[in-house]
Parts: structure tokens; sequence; C-alpha cells
């Protein structure tokens, strides 16, 4: 991409693949990546944090809830 995006939002359930493989090719790609999970599957919250996510948002949330989520992963940067 010629302009790398400040967040990506992963989601588990996708068509091609599923978000944790994704978060991991993204990160192996470009570590400094900032992804968060915004996922109905509370079940997969450890295994996407264990990938390298920032966050995960419990859907539905509420953008006030993925601002935070931001500015708290960006204090620990």
């Amino acid at each position: 991409m010629k302009e790398k995006p400040v967040v990506i939002i992963m989601d588990q359930r996708m068509p091609v693949r599923d978000g944790v493989s994704a978060t991991q090719e993204i990160l192996r790609m470009d570590p400094s990546a900032t992804v968060f999970f915004g996922s109905a599957d509370l079940h997969i919250e450890k295994e996407a944090l264990a990938a390298g996510a920032k966050g995960f948002l419990l859907k539905p949330f509420r953008i006030e809830e993925l601002l935070a989520a931001i500015e708290e992963a960006e204090k620990k940067s």
C-alpha cells in the first residue's frame, strides 16, 4: 500500500481467512501495524491478543469504546 492504515479493525469471521491468521500475517509484514479485534466471538479474545492485536472489542461496540481502546494502546507504546 502507498499509505499504511493508522489502525486495522479485524473480525474473526471472514470469507477467505480468519482474523487471527490475517492478524499474524499483517504483523509479519509490518510489526508496527496496529490491529484491533472487533468481533462477536468472545471466545477468540485470548487468541487474538496472543496473535498481536492491541485490543479486543466485543460487537456491537460504540465508536467511543474503539477510540478509548486506541488511545490506551497509544499510551502503552
